[in-house]
């Protein structure tokens, strides 16, 4: 079975050549979207793998925080990987600075099972005023370098955000709303399902192109209501689902605990022992300043790794 890396980048070059070598095998192959206010130049520069193929120039988009931009960024490339000749079955959604902890052989024991790895966290309610639930019941402004809560000046930001309070939204009809981590291993099935839904209901893509951060819904929210919604690895809204990890988001190793809630924080060697512990695939985030002793440790790591995961590994939790 052939998998798709989709990888969205934006800076981090090194960090991402690191990452695109270490998914090296005959059934992977990374596609790259690079942020088009960065330059591609740098990071051809970096990466030379075979295995990488860069998005073009004219389906690569300018991705803001918290915007549909990032889901237009990814729905451009699930449809190149989707048309390649390598006809992928697997799709991993992951971004520029994260690292693999396992080996590609325990990779693949995970993605070869026929489950949809990605995580619901909540059910969310129309008419609710927690975090959440305000994410998609207030309309948000900032797809744009002008309004956006990271490109723009600091009194614009507090105006806006103050406006969208007012904005009240209702659910497109006959959609539920649930939440989850943005990153996820989808099969070419569900990938199918959620463009199907798409083409079917222009509406409701129309509608999350209001929402924020709707990478952190829609998927979800599809699959939640498609024919592959048994088939969701890590459901919280399920009866009887254990609880998830504090730093588990799907395959991700992903630690919340720095102090500004809205960056995860970048991890170093003193993380090694709880990555190697944890179950998941994946690290991030991690950077050239504070994660190179990291990187070189989790490569040696993959090569000398004793123990090979198995398929019912990945039903612990924790």
């Amino acid at each position: 079975m052939q998998v798709a890396f989709l990888i969205m980048a934006h800076h981090e070059p090194k960090v991402l050549a690191q990452l695109t070598s270490s998914l090296k095998a005959e059934w992977a192959h990374c596609f790259v979207h690079i942020d088009r206010r960065s330059d591609i130049k740098t990071f051809d520069a970096e990466d030379q793998s075979s295995n990488v193929t860069f998005l073009p120039d004219n389906q690569r988009t300018c991705v803001y925080w918290g915007g549909y931009s990032m889901v237009a960024a990814t729905l451009n490339l699930l449809r190149y990987a989707m048309e390649s000749p390598h006809q992928p079955e697997r799709f991993v959604l992951l971004s520029g600075v994260d690292c693999p902890i396992k080996s590609m052989d325990d990779i693949a024991q995970v993605l070869w099972q026929d489950r949809e790895y990605i995580q619901i966290d909540r059910k969310l309610d129309p008419a609710g005023n927690n975090e959440f639930d305000r994410r998609l019941n207030r309309r948000f402004l900032g797809d744009n370098r002008w309004l956006n809560p990271r490109t723009c000046r600091h009194l614009v930001d507090v105006f806006t955000r103050k406006v969208e309070r007012r904005l009240v939204r209702r659910y497109p009809n006959g959609l539920q709303m649930f939440y989850g981590p943005q990153w996820w291993a989808l099969t070419r099935d569900a990938i199918q399902e959620v463009f199907r839904y798409l083409e079917e209901n222009p509406a409701v893509d129309r509608w999350f192109g209001g929402v924020k951060v709707p990478d952190e819904s829609m998927f979800h929210s599809i699959l939640k209501s498609s024919s592959r919604s048994d088939k969701i690895a890590f459901d919280a809204t399920r009866l009887g689902e254990p609880p998830f990890g504090s730093n588990r988001h799907s395959l991700h190793y992903v630690d919340w605990t720095k102090g500004n809630p809205y960056l995860p924080r970048t991890l170093n060697l003193e993380d090694l022992e709880q990555l190697t512990q944890s179950n998941a695939l994946f690290a991030r985030k991690l950077d050239t300043a504070q994660s190179s002793e990291l990187l070189q440790t989790l490569a040696l790591y993959r090569e000398r790794q004793p123990e090979r995961l198995s398929a019912g590994d990945f039903a612990d939790h924790g």
